[in-house]
């Protein structure tokens, strides 16, 4: 059965006090969600030239001046406040941080919440935000793809060297503590392009696709569902243990009822979870859009 997700806003007044990111995540854990993602951004410019690609008019819902809770910390503290979730971000912009404290403070969070974590990680769309943070906006993707194998490796425990074309890690360096149980922790990608889906093929444990809730036309996004596949099957990868995550963006008050039958729909071309948008801000309609999802995808 396709599983229930829920975004958490961590964004603005809705993420810190009104009414939290702790009251969101216990109403969608206690009305039928498995998993709970957040959105990640270190920084934001006030002036840009790059592209939201979810929006149609390339900027996103929310003014740069905005506070944004940082994802991981508030992950670990949305872990540390429920029981069953699962929590993570979707996505990280990875190719924008240094690998190995990435490493070390997932592995933490991890193993303090018993395995609960999952990283939903991509190589970013704001070159503002990249070139401020001192990386190259042109080499993310390469950079991305490179960060991965390092999370595996220290989350290995393998001492042993690793030479790659971005960082080198010298041979005895420890990174400790390792994830739950000795588990690599799942990285699930993000991104919407064919050189996404086919570095998710490539490497990846999942991928997290994006659809716009105000789009009833759902062609092109089981095309894509499609054509990952074929691209698994040509690595010869195992298409059951490859976790199809879809997101819902762009949801409204207005349109936020129509969301049951999209989750439906949604699972029904080949995805294994759908996180929804409850619309925080319509606190009080909120458990029972989560509720209605949950029973929709149970058929």
């Amino acid at each position: 059965m396709t599983e229930l997700g829920v975004g958490i806003m961590n964004v603005g007044p809705v993420g810190l006090d009104s009414p939290g990111v702790i009251a969101q995540a216990r109403t969608a854990e206690e009305n039928g969600a498995v998993a709970l993602h957040l959105s990640d951004h270190l920084l934001l410019a006030e002036s840009t030239t790059s592209r939201y690609p979810f929006a149609t008019d390339g900027k996103l819902a929310t003014p740069p001046e905005v506070d944004r809770l940082e994802s991981l910390v508030t992950c670990a503290w949305i872990l540390a406040s429920t029981q069953t979730v699962r929590v993570g971000p979707s996505v990280l912009v990875l190719a924008q941080r240094q690998p190995l404290e990435v490493a070390k403070v997932t592995a933490t969070i991890d193993a303090l919440s018993g395995g609960r974590f999952f990283l939903g990680a991509g190589s970013g769309w704001l070159a503002e935000e990249q070139v401020a943070l001192g990386y190259d906006f042109e080499t993310r993707n390469d950079r991305f793809a490179e960060w991965v194998q390092v999370l595996r490796h220290a989350w290995s425990g393998d001492t042993s060297s690793f030479e790659g074309e971005f960082i080198s890690v010298p041979e005895g360096i420890y990174c400790r503590p390792l994830p739950h149980g000795g588990r690599l922790i799942p990285v699930w990608t993000g991104g919407m392009t064919p050189k996404a889906r086919r570095q998710s093929a490539e490497f990846a444990d999942g991928w997290i696709a994006v659809h716009r809730a105000d789009d009833p036309d759902l062609a092109a996004l089981a095309a894509r569902v499609v054509s990952l596949g074929e691209e698994l099957d040509k690595r010869g990868r195992d298409r059951a243990s490859f976790h199809r995550v879809v997101r819902l963006v762009n949801v409204t008050e207005a349109n936020r009822a129509q969301q049951p039958e999209l989750a439906r729909r949604l699972a029904q071309i080949g995805f294994d979870e759908v996180v929804i948008d409850p619309v925080w801000p319509a606190w009080d309609g909120a458990a029972g859009v989560i509720r209605a999802c949950g029973e929709a995808l149970r058929g």
